[in-house]
């Protein structure tokens, strides 16, 4: 796949991290190395824009060739930070994911990227595993911005109540599992025994 220049990875890196006793999980450390920085040398590969949403920009004065943006109203949701995500992206194609997602794999990206270049139009290319959207490792076209709008508008505050108005693409586990056999991609750490267990376990 050679469509660096048209695709963008946004890193929502935002929230309270009150389960993670106020730490932020993008600087949790795996094997030496921050999440974040994990996740910047994967998606880099993808793409020639990576842009991370945070409520704290001071946080990454550090991190080279990838945009900061700040959240306008913290502590409001991901679909918020989807939403300041896609208006700063300069693609139409842009793969979501989270800073507490450090296992995701090279072959699902790929994978999910594949299909948004492969002529369908498709606004959401989303993982469904066990009856679950898994919608922070995902595909979202800048079409969705109005209805991402209009949702907030209305109070809707999950990311999956705009999708009735777009063209979602579901990729179902049979499809993942033969990239991904034990789901690692949609591995998030949200606790300090989380964090442990990952640690002892990769």
């Amino acid at each position: 796949m050679n469509n660096k220049k048209e695709t963008t990875v946004i890193i929502l890196s935002g929230g309270k991290n009150s389960r993670m006793d106020g730490k932020p999980k993008a600087f949790l450390q795996f094997g030496g190395r921050y999440a974040i920085e994990l996740l910047l040398k994967l998606h880099h590969k993808f793409c020639d824009q990576v842009i991370i949403v945070t409520d704290n920009k001071s946080l990454y004065l550090d991190i080279k060739d990838t945009k900061i943006v700040e959240d306008k109203i913290k502590y409001m949701g991901p679909l918020f930070g989807i939403l300041y995500g896609l208006n700063s992206s300069f693609s139409e194609i842009n793969f979501i994911t989270a800073c507490d997602s450090p296992f995701i794999m090279e072959s699902v990206v790929e994978y999910l990227l594949s299909i948004a270049f492969n002529g369908k139009n498709y606004d959401v290319i989303i993982p469904f595993l066990k009856n679950n959207y898994q919608p922070l490792t995902a595909v979202y076209s800048k079409k969705c911005i109005p209805w991402i709008e209009k949702s907030l508008n209305n109070s809707m505050y999950r990311i999956t109540d705009f999708f009735p108005n777009v063209k979602v693409k579901k990729v179902y586990e049979q499809e993942i599992i033969i990239l991904d056999p034990e789901l690692k991609s949609f591995n998030n750490i949200n606790t300090p025994e989380e964090y442990l267990y990952n640690i002892k376990n990769t």
